[in-house]
């Protein structure tokens, strides 16, 4: 895979889905050099068929060109059977809005101070359990059906989902990237000058950014400021994992009533529209 240039761990792992998924039931058993044009218009067109977006088709089509061009460079075969400009790429859907209007990013951020709208979106979200009968039971009743929003291990959720707050703030204000942010350590912040220095994950190019007023004021509040540890920690003291920001970045788009497309990554592209 990184031969010639590295991949991401995202990367690869979208990467394999591609060829394992897609590509080689299709591709795998034929020679590098029998690949045609015709062939990927075809294929490109049966994954459209099958409700794939023209953007992820033609990037299936990318990469079968990357991996027609590594063979080439690697002299596994003499050229590479589908040059450049041999199929155009399908006209793709122009681009959603990938930036909050002000008040969308102000309710955003008050989702994370919001228990009532927690506590409601539990409850929403709720699935009951089935009607069962048992020998133990005299009559029929109910198992299982999810946590409910007016339970104590809800008020205890929204507090974990409370103190993930200041990382979307900070994504916000800072245009820092999802890894950049999670491995954010303590000595990369300078309150006193009011910058975070850190070299960037993706492109390993050091960055200054200023910290912003608000952001500052959060800062300081969730000192002590410790060397070697994450700045946004969960209440045990680790790193927030992935998924659970993810999952939580739902939650506040849906408590802040955001039900338009509007990516994690997005918060990224927010961030660049606000300082243009």
């Amino acid at each position: 895979y990184s031969r010639l240039r590295p991949l991401k761990p995202a990367t690869k792992r979208t990467y394999t889905y591609m060829l394992e998924a897609r590509i080689f039931p299709v591709f795998g058993g034929r020679r590098l050099d029998c690949v045609t044009p015709s062939m990927l218009l075809e294929f490109r067109s049966q994954l459209v068929a099958e409700g794939v977006s023209a953007a992820t088709a033609n990037r299936h089509v990318t990469l079968i060109r990357m991996v027609l061009n590594e063979a080439w460079q690697r002299g596994v075969i003499p050229a590479n059977p589908v040059p450049a400009g041999s199929v155009k790429p399908l006209k793709e859907a122009p681009p959603v809005v990938a930036y909050f209007s002000e008040e969308e990013r102000d309710a955003f951020l008050a989702a994370f101070d919001d228990e009532a709208g927690f506590r409601a979106d539990i409850e929403a979200r709720r699935e009951q359990g089935p009607v069962v009968s048992s020998r133990a039971a005299v009559v029929p009743r109910r198992c299982g059906g999810g946590r409910r929003g007016d339970s104590e291990a809800t008020g205890r959720a929204f507090k974990r989902f409370a103190s993930a707050g200041p990382y979307f703030l900070c994504a916000l204000d800072t245009g820092l990237s999802r890894l950049d942010l999670i491995n954010l350590r303590w000595e990369s912040v300078d309150l006193d000058a009011g910058l975070i220095r850190i070299i960037r994950e993706k492109t390993q190019v050091q960055v200054s950014i200023p910290i912003t007023s608000r952001m500052m004021a959060v800062l300081r509040g969730l000192g002590p400021v410790k060397s070697g540890e994450p700045v946004f920690a969960t209440p045990e003291g680790r790193h927030w994992s992935e998924t659970t920001l993810k999952r939580y970045f739902k939650v506040a788009k849906r408590i802040a009533g955001i039900d338009r497309r509007f990516r994690f990554h997005d918060l990224r592209h927010d961030f660049a529209s606000s300082l243009a």
